[in-house]
């Protein structure tokens, strides 16, 4: 641990200070230098665009990470905590979601994508069976009950027609 030798006790005293009571000598001056830059670091060695002074790099590093209070996320004092919790969530929906590789449309990467898919494939169907609206069977809400309607009329129908000749 590194201490710092004060000339004089009623100044501030660090943990492991030493009140000497007198001047300090160009050694113990210089010795306290050294060992504030071994308990804070050197500038030289800081990673952020700041390195003049620790302040200035430590606001930087603050308008980075930005105004914790601001996440939505349950957790707001601890940004790994909140990325944790967003990472978790995201976990769950994924979970609840599929995976988007399990899908059978073209579109296999979006997920907006494959249902715009399935929806214009169900639009050609809707064209193409067209509208059930329009049945004139008493079966009306339902395709699969108007055709068979249909085909229960046919099946009766039929044996009157051999009949017929």
């Amino acid at each position: 641990m590194a201490f710092i030798t004060l000339r004089q006790a009623n100044v501030v005293a660090s943990p492991g200070g030493v009140v000497k009571g007198s001047p300090l000598t160009n050694s113990e001056v210089d010795n306290n230098f050294a060992n504030i830059n071994l308990v804070i670091g050197f500038r030289e060695d800081l990673e952020t665009n700041q390195t003049d002074n620790l302040v200035a790099a430590v606001n930087e590093i603050n308008a980075d990470v930005g105004n914790v209070s601001l996440l939505t996320t349950t957790t707001t004092s601890n940004l790994v905590a909140a990325v944790n919790e967003v990472v978790s969530t995201v976990g769950v929906v994924d979970a609840n979601v599929g995976s988007l590789a399990a899908l059978t449309t073209t579109a296999t990467n979006n997920t907006v994508a494959a249902i715009n898919e399935v929806d214009a494939s169900v639009n050609t169907v809707d064209s193409n069976v067209g509208s059930i609206s329009a049945l004139t069977t008493t079966a009306t809400n339902n395709t699969v009950a108007a055709i068979n309607e249909v085909n229960a009329a046919a099946a009766s129908i039929i044996p009157f027609a051999i009949a017929l000749g």
